[in-house]
């Protein structure tokens, strides 16, 4: 295959290897029949044509992972955002929470408090 094709196939978008595909892979059956009827002078060309399917596959699936990175970062940068976000936020409740924890007083251990109330009993 020539680094002409090559490029070209490069600069397609993945609905159009996935049309150029299509099209290869009808081309490949037909001319595979008719190597088997014998009717084919070159038979070559199935070689070739099947070479072509494995490229057009290896060039969807590139494209397939590199849009999958490109999602993954964009999600996990969006996630990052949020979560700024939600940060400035929770900082000015946390400050509302420190102020009524001030007001009213909790025990901090009732188990532990019950035990040695038991203890100084006995």
């Amino acid at each position: 295959m020539k680094k002409q094709d090559l490029q070209k196939y490069r600069e397609m978008d993945l609905k159009q290897l996935r049309t150029e595909l299509h099209d290869v892979r009808i081309e490949f059956v037909k001319t595979r029949l008719q190597k088997k009827a014998r009717k084919l002078e070159n038979t070559s060309l199935v070689k070739k044509l099947a070479d072509r399917v494995a490229r057009l596959k290896t060039f969807i699936r590139e494209l397939e992972i590199k849009e999958a990175i490109e999602d993954k970062k964009n999600e996990a940068a969006s996630k990052k955002s949020i979560a700024s976000s939600k940060a400035s936020g929770s900082s000015k409740v946390k400050s509302d929470k420190s102020t009524t924890k001030d007001k009213v007083s909790k025990p901090a251990n009732t188990k532990a408090k019950a035990s040695k109330v038991k203890k100084e009993e006995k």
